[in-house]
């Protein structure tokens, strides 16, 4: 499949930034953060970071969580009656924002922001060996991407919710060519209670760009959705797909127990090639 080269604005510039934020071990955020563009934060290994309701962290620069195997970064809710807190944004084009082993807990989007419990706005960012738990929002329970360069692999989707993707909510509409890779996932017991159960995927007939998207090798189980027990997918024109490889078993919803697809419902025209291979579907009801 054909693969966009990003532009060299987000893959190869180097950025030098003003400061480097290093939070370790501890810390409690009572209000909210803001990461400037020229700054850059650092999370520590084993580091635990707990947000007060309202709280949250929006990053225009640059994010490193570099969490171990053994000693994992944590983000959860300082509070532990409500256990919610903001969610993170990440609104950056001045570098390279990397989650390495970080477990987000009870990240809970504000109730009109239509965002995820962590949204990316037409970033780079990666997520690898990471957990989002009990996460809710508008637009993907877990995570929200509008563009960018994003790759997620080997993360762990549970217990997320949101009316369309109930762990991922993916929406072609940025301004350059845009590739997603969602690799060695697995999705459990998520709930998009309107549109996908795991993934929500929407293209729509104003997207201004291209998006080259990628699900391989995931496990999907046990999650709910009204259309799309495990994925909905609707293609206007812009997104070359590629999902291979994945097992999707045990899902229900109302229509589309496994995957709801639909191609140009709005606008006729041509659709780009699709792939849909190597795909293990059973036990799904709806």
């Amino acid at each position: 499949m054909k693969k966009f080269i990003l532009s060299a604005v987000l893959l190869s510039m180097a950025y030098a930034f003003s400061a480097d934020i290093i939070w370790r071990k501890y810390k409690e955020i009572i209000t909210d953060v803001t990461i400037s563009s020229t700054d850059n934060l650092i999370i520590e290994a084993g580091t635990t970071v707990r947000f007060a309701p309202g709280a949250s962290l929006t990053v225009y620069g640059q994010i490193t969580a570099n969490g171990t195997e053994t000693d994992p970064v944590i983000l959860a809710a300082l509070d532990r009656v409500s256990t919610e807190w903001d969610g993170i944004v990440i609104n950056s084009m001045s570098g390279n924002n990397v989650f390495n082993y970080t477990s987000f807990n009870f990240m809970t989007a504000p109730v009109g922001s239509e965002n995820g419990g962590l949204s990316i706005f037409q970033s780079n960012a990666s997520f690898n060996y990471c957990k989002f738990i009990n996460c809710h929002g508008e637009a993907g329970g877990a995570m929200k991407i509008t563009g960018g360069n994003v790759t997620v692999q080997n993360t762990y989707f549970t217990l997320n919710g949101s009316p369309n993707g109930g762990a991922i909510h993916i929406y072609n509409d940025s301004n350059m060519p845009s590739l997603i890779n969602i690799n060695s996932c697995r999705f459990q017991n998520n709930d998009g209670w309107s549109n996908g159960g795991a993934i929500y995927i929407l293209d729509t007939p104003a997207s201004p760009s291209f998006m080259d998207l990628n699900i391989t090798r995931c496990l999907m189980f046990d999650n709910h959705s009204g259309l799309g027990g495990a994925v909905f997918y609707q293609n206007e024109g812009k997104i070359n797909a590629e999902f291979s490889k994945c097992r999707i078993l045990r899902n229900t919803s109302d229509w589309g127990s496994a995957i709801y697809a639909r191609f140009q419902p709005f606008v006729p025209g041509s659709i780009p090639l699709q792939k849909f291979a190597n795909l293990l579907v059973y036990k799904n009801a709806g």
